[in-house]
């Protein structure tokens, strides 16, 4: 979360049941309110929570591939489960194709999409100022990465964005 004047910025909305942790942690970083969220891809661990934070004032910024993920239904195979659509209160009202730069709470943002990698509509986020590089799920702590083959992903795109965040990350 960024906060500022221009208010509170999410990246990723987590999952609806998490509704009452994620406010009482947003309300203890600040009284601004809720004005952004940027969506990784469209995972329901990502973006289920979309619904109510656009309810709470929150913009949704993602990929056009994400919001077409969202607004029709998905199946992932290797879930074995079909995601009905999203409400289109749920779905980014703001998207882009290649790249997008946010000026806000007196940082630079860069999103920036990947090849298909974990899901065709997979996004970067570059805190320019601040350094921090927040990369979805393109980076996998210890296991072997799952990769939604039914929504775009693949094995090379995961590698190149891999590749892409370690040339994108400083010291």
């Amino acid at each position: 979360m960024l906060t500022g004047s221009d208010g509170k910025l999410f990246v990723d909305a987590g999952i609806t049941a998490s509704r009452v942790r994620i406010l009482e942690a947003a309300a203890g970083l600040g009284r601004d309110p809720i004005r952004h969220l940027i969506n990784t891809h469209w995972h329901f661990d990502h973006a289920d929570g979309n619904e109510w934070l656009n309810g709470e004032g929150a913009a949704v910024i993602a990929h056009e591939n994400t919001q077409k993920h969202l607004l029709s239904a998905q199946r992932v195979d290797d879930w074995d489960f079909n995601f009905p659509a999203s409400p289109l209160a749920a779905a980014p009202s703001e998207i882009f194709s290649s790249e997008r730069t946010l000026k806000l709470n007196r940082s630079t943002l860069h999103l920036k999409h990947y090849a298909p990698a974990h899901t065709d509509g997979d996004i970067s986020v570059n805190f320019g100022e601040a350094d921090i590089l927040h990369v979805g799920d393109t980076y996998w702590n210890g296991i072997y990465p799952f990769i939604d083959y039914s929504t775009g992903g693949n094995i090379e795109g995961m590698i190149k964005a891999t590749e892409q965040n370690l040339a994108a990350s400083t010291d």
